[in-house]
């Protein structure tokens, strides 16, 4: 439930449907290596930093994810239980966006049709929208997308993306104010997994040992890692405070974003399928999914193409250990699928109808259904 990646002990591992030695994604990721398979035509799976639209992304099959408004959590419970800022929801996963249509209808999800469904949409593109720099495919395939929505008449604007890093930073500051106390109330007397562990070590960190460790991890060239100490671990109540402000702001800048655009389109993770046992020092890689969390927009993925043979070494090689470890990501990955995502940034309920006309004009557009597969 706490990484983007789908094994336990209870079930072991669970393997992406073209390449053994990567995961599906997660959390909600058998969901989506049954779907990609064929075994099952849609899945439901909740949400709270990405795990509906990580794994749709890592498996090729698109996703929808509705605002808390429409489907609630769809009886979630004890993610972290004393933490009601950010709530996980409930999502759709589907072959098709036709399938994730279907299921929004039944479900109620949908408004009833309306004229303005056909009025071309304002969208504002965010290329990277992350804390990591997307690889070649993720960058190629959110162009490819912009590229699909102009022909059918959309307005698509490339617009500042810092305010999907702000998100990002944001919500992991949230979620680990306790210094993981919630998710250490959950295990009780049992033992999390080792990748799980080291992330709960990381979150116990006290607030004066994260300057003095993420100077020397800046010293050594691991930046990002430096990064996510500064930002995140326990707050006292006036640093809880400043977070809620910062929080508050951050839903201003939001609003103002929404005055302007219908919709955001943007990666859904800076990189494709991930390696087993990779994604606790990957997890920046998933920062274009927390905006919409953050400020309980809906959105959706679909697949718009496969990494090609050229793209699997495009880094320059760095000190900073999690660029290396997206390095590693990408060789080797030639046929794995890239999807893209949609925000939904129009009020009220017409955002759902939004997301999912735009899902559906880039499925018709790209070649991914004509691509090789691994």
């Amino acid at each position: 439930m706490y990484l983007h990646e789908t094994t336990n002990p209870v079930w072991g591992q669970t393997n992406h449907p073209d390449d053994m030695r990567r995961g599906p994604g997660g959390s909600s990721g058998g969901d989506a290596a049954l779907v990609a398979a064929g075994v099952v035509p849609l899945a439901v799976g909740n949400d709270l930093a990405g795990s509906v639209r990580q794994p749709a992304h890592a498996c090729g099959i698109p996703a929808f994810l509705p605002a808390s408004s429409q489907l609630g959590n769809a009886g979630g419970f004890n993610t972290l239980p004393n933490f009601d800022l950010i709530g996980s929801r409930a999502g759709f996963l589907a072959r098709s966006v036709a399938d994730l249509e279907l299921a929004a209808t039944a479900f109620g999800v949908l408004p009833a049709a309306s004229t303005s469904a056909a009025l071309p949409k304002r969208i504002a593109l965010w290329p990277e929208a992350g804390l990591l720099p997307p690889a070649a495919s993720v960058r190629r395939g959110v162009a490819e997308a912009a590229a699909i929505l102009r022909s059918a008449g959309h307005q698509v604007d490339d617009v500042d993306d810092r305010l999907a890093a702000e998100a990002a930073w944001l919500l992991f500051a949230l979620l680990s104010a306790d210094g993981g106390a919630d998710i250490r109330e959950l295990f009780a007397s049992d033992q999390p997994m080792p990748t799980v562990g080291r992330l709960l070590r990381i979150a116990g960190l006290p607030r004066a040992a994260r300057p003095p460790l993420a100077a020397l991890l800046g010293l050594l060239g691991n930046s990002t890692e430096a990064a996510a100490l500064r930002a995140t671990g326990p707050r006292s109540a006036t640093g809880w405070e400043a977070l809620l402000d910062q929080h508050q702001h951050f839903l201003e800048q939001v609003e103002q974003l929404r005055s302007k655009y219908d919709a955001v389109l943007c990666p859904v993770s800076s990189l494709p399928a991930l390696r087993h046992g990779t994604a606790a020092r990957l997890v920046a890689a998933a920062a274009p999914c927390l905006l919409a969390n953050l400020a309980d927009l809906s959105a959706g993925v679909v697949p718009v193409t496969r990494v090609a043979a050229t793209e699997e070494q495009t880094r320059s090689w760095s000190p900073d250990r999690v660029l290396r470890a997206a390095a590693a990501t990408e060789r080797h990955s030639a046929g794995l699928p890239i999807g893209v995502q949609i925000v939904g940034l129009a009020k009220g309920p017409a955002a759902e109808r939004v997301v999912l006309d735009l899902l559906a004009t880039i499925e018709r557009g790209s070649d991914f259904s004509r691509l090789a597969r691994r």
